[in-house]
């Protein structure tokens, strides 16, 4: 079940009883009402002017080096993205309002912003696996979860029966 929530000019998404891959249920507020945009835009002007070596290392096996391959990367992938795939993306989904996409193939909605702080609850929690990322794929993550993209979360939510957003009722069958 979601919720649908207008304050300030954002868009707010209250999701419940939501279960992940991993088979954690949470309740998680998402604003949609965010531009992903200006976000990119911030985190190219943080990674271009970051020094890798100030950066808090929390994996043994991420070098300076490699924090330093993985900030041109990302820098690359923010200046040069897969323009086919988001074509592909673009012609996929109905897209209902900023952050809510709907698949008619799969009858799935999505639902794509910022994760509020403070408001996931856990109410069950999943089973995670050891982490085996790769060295250079460790180095990426922790310099995005420097990134204001890195905020933006993606859920995925189906068999909702009916969503209702600004007087119009959205059947999921």
């Amino acid at each position: 079940m979601s919720e649908l929530i207008k304050k300030n000019g954002c868009t707010f998404v209250r999701v419940r009883n939501y279960t992940n891959a991993q088979g954690e249920i949470q309740d998680v507020t998402i604003n949609v009402g965010t531009s992903y945009e200006n976000a990119k835009k911030r985190d190219l002007q943080f990674l271009q002017a970051l020094k890798v070596g100030s950066l808090k290392n929390s994996y043994a096996d991420v070098s300076t080096e490699l924090l330093e391959v993985a900030r041109l990367e990302l820098i690359s992938s923010i200046l040069a993205p897969n323009k086919a795939m988001s074509e592909a993306q673009k012609n996929a989904y109905v897209h209902l309002m900023d952050g809510l996409k709907f698949s008619p193939e799969t009858k799935q909605l999505y639902i794509f912003g910022t994760k509020v702080e403070g408001t996931k609850v856990v109410k069950q929690e999943g089973e995670y696996k050891a982490d085996t990322r790769k060295p250079l794929t460790k180095a990426k993550d922790l310099l995005r979860s420097k990134l204001s993209t890195g905020k933006y979360r993606q859920y995925v939510l189906s068999q909702l029966g009916e969503v209702t957003i600004n007087k119009q009722t959205l059947e999921l069958s």
